[in-house]
């Protein structure tokens, strides 16, 4: 069994109770969203997971469209599939981080990594979720934001060069987009670890 790493009795249960009511505000989007409206309850914020879930069908609909149909397997869009996934696993995350008490995540994450649940434990794996949430979704951000900007480039080019082969910029749009979007990903998760 691992160590959680500190002891925190009585003060993790009340904390864990806390942030699974409002942990989810703490995101990334619920941070975005506190611009519009500070005090979002609970039927709005499940308006917008139930959007973000009919959002991540269509895209699921528009990737299996271009991904299962030869006539749609042309440059451009095979980009723009990409960035569907990566915009649908942008809304996942949207969700987890709504639900991630409500599914039962943390007592999970405790039982599978320390082998408990005790306060303590459920504190750890409540924070390293959170934690983890949002480090995901700032890569996911800055690899949409990356492979639309490819997107922008290769139109660009193709308007100037449109005889010239595309095929060959997908793999360098894609390597550069994966690896380059990691290094904001990993000063942000920085950021991030230090403020939780």
């Amino acid at each position: 069994m691992l160590k959680v790493g500190f002891n925190c009795a009585d003060d993790c249960t009340g904390e864990f109770e806390y942030l699974c009511e409002y942990a989810h505000m703490n995101g990334l989007f619920w941070e975005s969203f506190a611009g519009f409206n500070s005090a979002l309850n609970k039927f709005e914020g499940r308006i917008i997971v139930s959007l973000a879930f009919i959002s991540i069908l269509g895209q699921l609909v528009l990737v299996l469209l271009i991904h299962f149909n030869e006539e749609l397997q042309v440059h451009p869009l095979q980009l723009i599939k990409y960035i569907t996934c990566v915009d649908a696993f942008i809304a996942v995350c949207f969700i987890n981080s709504y639900f991630v008490c409500e599914v039962g995540l943390p007592w999970l994450y405790a039982w599978t990594v320390y082998g408990t649940t005790t306060p303590e434990a459920l504190y750890a794996s409540i924070l390293t979720l959170e934690l983890s949430i949002n480090v995901l979704c700032l890569y996911a951000i800055f690899l949409m934001f990356l492979l639309n900007t490819f997107l922008a480039v290769d139109l660009i080019l193709m308007l100037k060069h449109p005889f010239a082969i595309k095929e060959k910029r997908m793999q360098i749009y894609l390597i550069v987009s994966f690896v380059v979007a990691a290094v904001p990903t990993i000063c942000g998760y920085k950021t991030l670890n230090r403020a939780s």
